[in-house]
Parts: C-alpha cells; sequence; structure tokens
C-alpha cells in the first residue's frame, strides 16, 4: 500500500519530484502552487499513477533509418493529466524527429492515471514524459 506523501508548502511556487518508471520514460511531475487555495502548509499530496500505460511501437522503417542515422529518437512531451486521469493538453518540448514525434502522441495520448489528489481531492497535473527509441530496443 503507497503511503500519501505530506509536504510543507510555504511560498514556494513549484514543487518538483521525480517517478521513476519502467523502461525509457522518465516523468517529473510538476504541480502550480501559484493558483491560491490549492495547498495549504501540511496537506498531503498524492502523485498520480500511471493506470494503463500503452508502449510506443516501433516500426520496420523507423528502426531502420535509426540504424542508418546511429543514434537513438528522444521525444519529450508536455502533459496535462486531468483529475479524470485523461491526458491532455500534449505538446512536444524535445523533437526526436517528426515520425517519433507522431508516434509519441499517439501512445501518450492513450495512457490513463490515477489522478493526483490535494487532501483527497483529484487535481490536474501537468508532467513531462520522455519516451525513448534506440536501434538496440
Amino acid at each position: 500500500m503507497r503511503r500519501p506523501v505530506k509536504f510543507a508548502v510555504a511560498a514556494v511556487p513549484l514543487l518538483v519530484w521525480f517517478l521513476g518508471c519502467s523502461g525509457s520514460t522518465r516523468h517529473v511531475m510538476r504541480l502550480d502552487f501559484r493558483e491560491p487555495g490549492i495547498v495549504k502548509p501540511n496537506s498531503v499530496v498524492d502523485q498520480p499513477e500511471i493506470e494503463s500505460r500503452v508502449e510506443p511501437e516501433f516500426p520496420k522503417e523507423l528502426r531502420k533509418e535509426l540504424q542508418k542515422r546511429g543514434t537513438n529518437a528522444k521525444v519529450t512531451l508536455s502533459i496535462l493529466i486531468r483529475s479524470t486521469g485523461e491526458v491532455t493538453g500534449i505538446r512536444v518540448v524535445e523533437s526526436g524527429g517528426e515520425n517519433f514525434d507522431q508516434l509519441a502522441v499517439q501512445c501518450v495520448s492513450r495512457w490513463r492515471y490515477k489522478p493526483a489528489r490535494v487532501d483527497g481531492v483529484a487535481k490536474d497535473v501537468f508532467t513531462t514524459v520522455s519516451l525513448t527509441w534506440s536501434v538496440s530496443s
């Protein structure tokens, strides 16, 4: 059972924490505390958890493209996890090439999360997700 994390928040505009994820993705959660009343000192903040994750495809044509380039393709997306767990507001922050960007957006748009909660109330949260394709994948 996961224990809630307690944070004492005073005049901190942003709280950032890192989530370890399997595979080659990494999440950085940013809760925006600039909106008054969202988080009070000693609030219990539960980070969002992935419930359903669709793995990105790696078509043969793109595998060949990476082999020719001799590098990896990394796509970093900024997403909004809604209080319903739905992923919206996807935008490419770091491009891995147009084809890989499209694959990443298609994949992440189908992910579902258990939403972030502040004192038991579901809240919208922004996060950054990176997906990396490598020749050895």
